[in-house]
């Protein structure tokens, strides 16, 4: 055996974390149009994709993004033109998927999904409705419950495009791609919100939102606008507050955000300038500034729409709708600046969102 791997053994076998008892791990990437949910399993050296047997799956009518839980059990999709919210068991030894009926109800075009880091609540924006569904989740089955006072309505043609949980699981933050507001609700002990402020004001059509892991700052990506907008974020009451120079000037229309685990990067795919922005992030202020060493933004496919940070924390995945690929970046720690940048996967549909797997 060779010496890393012995090691790799001994740490396991003493509880400790910080090995990987794989070399691979799993990719789950939805695509409306052809209704299907794509499965790969993800080198942890490399990050390339390899197809999963059975892959694609079918799913609902339209899955537009997909969540998992944090046993990496369930999978959880919104099907947009559906009105409806499917339930994944994966299969962690083939990788595969096998949907557990009957489907979840939601509101009217649920558009995005988000869940609490303790796998309580799933959370999804309705777009058409203009409301929020809430659930709770049983962690056994997987199965969804509507909580009291589920389908919490947001102002008329509010449109919420996209949310977020706090790191701590006591706040969601709802982006409104048409009015440009971010609303804030606490949390309650089984799930119900309230909300903390009155909405506070960012650019036009925020179509993202990120939350630094420390809990200091929300991101807001303006994809009408091209910038970004900066809200200092309250722990103790769940206020936001914008930042004097908010906002501050982005790609060609932000679309999705992720940053990283430390809090030091932030990166953006632009939708209209084919690729991806990134800057470095001041823990203090929360100003992001973007990378001139190496110089931002970075090239990716046709009409990237979606982006994350792989559960390794190596490498940056961006969703190309119409050049129909996943590409995959590789990300310098010390920098943040991205490398490599080339297809992880080819699909027959446009990506709408990818989730991974620990």
């Amino acid at each position: 055996m060779k010496r890393a791997a012995l090691i790799c053994v001994l740490v396991l076998l003493a509880g400790l974390a910080g090995c990987s008892s794989s070399s691979k791990h799993l990719a789950y990437v939805t695509s409306p149009t052809s209704n299907s949910i794509s499965a790969f399993r993800v080198s942890n050296h490399s990050g390339k994709f390899t197809p999963v047997i059975g892959s694609p799956f079918p799913a609902g009518s339209s899955p537009t993004s997909i969540v998992l839980d944090p046993a990496d059990k369930f999978a959880y999709a919104a099907n947009q033109t559906g009105n409806d919210i499917s339930l994944f068991k994966i299969d962690n030894s083939t990788g595969g998927i096998s949907e557990i009926r009957p489907r979840t109800p939601a509101g009217i075009g649920p558009a995005a999904l988000a869940m609490d880091s303790g796998g309580a609540f799933l959370f999804a924006a309705n777009v058409s409705s203009s409301d929020i569904s809430i659930y709770s989740i049983n962690a056994g089955t997987g199965a969804l419950t509507e909580v009291a006072g589920s389908r919490f309505a947001l102002p008329s043609g509010a449109s919420p495009a996209a949310l977020t949980v706090s790191p701590s699981g006591k706040y969601l933050y709802v982006a409104s791609s048409t009015l440009g507001l971010v609303f804030g609700y606490s949390i309650g002990s089984g799930g119900a919100l309230q909300e903390v402020q009155s909405p506070v004001a960012v650019g036009s059509g925020p179509f993202s939102l990120a939350i630094d892991p420390g809990e200091h700052f929300v991101y807001v990506a303006n994809s009408l606008s091209d910038t970004i907008s900066v809200l200092s974020l309250d722990a103790s009451t769940g206020t936001l507050t914008a930042l004097p120079n908010s906002p501050f000037t982005a790609g060609n229309n932000p679309i999705s955000l992720a940053i990283d685990s430390a809090g030091k990067f932030l990166y953006v795919a632009n939708l209209g300038g084919n690729n991806v922005s990134a800057f470095a992030l001041d823990s203090s202020t929360g100003v992001p500034t973007e990378l001139t060493t190496p110089k931002s933004p970075f090239a990716a496919g046709t009409r990237p729409v979606f982006i994350t940070i792989d559960s390794t924390g190596k490498f940056v995945y961006v969703a190309n709708e119409n050049s129909r690929d996943i590409s995959a970046f590789t990300i310098d720690s010390t920098t943040g600046g991205l490398t490599n940048g080339g297809i992880a996967a080819s699909l027959g549909s446009g990506p709408s969102w990818i989730a991974t797997t620990k």
